[in-house]
């Protein structure tokens, strides 16, 4: 109380995490937003708190938290891999078939070619990011399974709920 920065209430935070007082560091992190002032770091603290969320579990929250960051630094490559990576963790868990679940690889992907054009600063990371998930989109022969037209849109199944174009290649 001494110091009411926003670094000391983010800092209180990580103490009460560490500590198992979900409720306490969501209170914490939501006073270091709330007295940050520079749309940067509010960034940077939309994202510990995605990662917070993608820690217990909330993956659509985690996401939530991710495009919020990116409202206030729409250039945050970061936030953008970040979604990347949420939703190839759910390759498994968002469809039924091989090409269900590949289709994820594509929203991935977009979301990783999106890191790279926004961030300059990450776009070597980024391209690591999008070689995985390009070898990982469906192929024609799984296109052609499914009975999906290559150019169509596809909708994915479960948390992520993004409708997606299927690899014409």
């Amino acid at each position: 109380e001494a110091s009411p920065s926003p670094e000391a209430y983010a800092f209180l935070a990580n103490v009460l995490e560490n500590n198992d007082d979900s409720a306490g560091a969501v209170a914490m992190r939501l006073k270091s937003f709330e007295l940050e002032t520079d749309p940067l770091k509010k960034a940077k603290y939309k994202l510990k708190f995605a990662q917070a969320a993608k820690d217990r579990g909330q993956l659509s929250r985690a996401r939530s938290l991710a495009r919020e960051a990116l409202r206030f630094n729409p250039r945050s490559g970061r936030a953008y891999l970040f979604i990347a990576t949420l939703y190839q963790e759910s390759v498994n868990d968002c469809g039924d078939n091989v090409f269900e679940k590949r289709m994820v690889y594509v929203a991935a992907l977009n979301m990783a070619q999106r890191a790279a054009s926004v961030d300059p600063s990450i776009s070597s990371r980024a391209r690591k990011y999008i070689k995985i998930y390009q070898g990982n989109v469906p192929s024609q022969k799984d296109i052609f399974n499914a009975t999906a037209i290559p150019g169509g849109k596809f909708t994915i199944k479960c948390w992520i709920g993004e409708t997606v174009r299927i690899p014409k290649k």
